[in-house]
């Protein structure tokens, strides 16, 4: 999650509209899981006994780097929308197979929030 999180907010901070300043922030690494627990796997993922699915909630800190009197607030939904956005178009698994080629997870999106 670290290096998925640093490219959007990398990509949200370079991102400019004439509706408001320039926004920016970075990560405080490492990101951090909050909770894993055990849950049936979804219908349409192909059974296999080599998988354990999970319900997995994690955590990214931002830290404001914004001008003063900037919405950060802005920056928080936009952050929020793009890192959801990255997860369910497959950015999550492809940096799981770049640092492992080999990795056992297989990011599934439904329930994203």
């Amino acid at each position: 999650m670290d290096g998925l999180a640093l490219k959007v907010v990398g990509e949200i901070n370079s991102a400019t509209t004439n509706l408001r300043r320039r926004l920016e922030a970075t990560v405080e690494l490492p990101t951090t899981i909050n909770s894993w627990t055990v849950v049936s796997c979804p219908v349409d993922v192909q059974p296999n006994h080599s998988y354990i699915c999970a319900d997995i909630i994690a955590s990214v800190v931002l830290l404001e780097g914004t001008p003063a009197g900037s919405n950060f607030q802005l920056l928080i939904e936009d952050f929020s929308s793009a890192l959801n956005e990255a997860i369910e178009n497959g950015r999550l698994q492809d940096f799981l197979v770049n640092v492992n080629s080999q990795s056992k997870f297989l990011i599934y999106t439904e329930n994203i929030k």
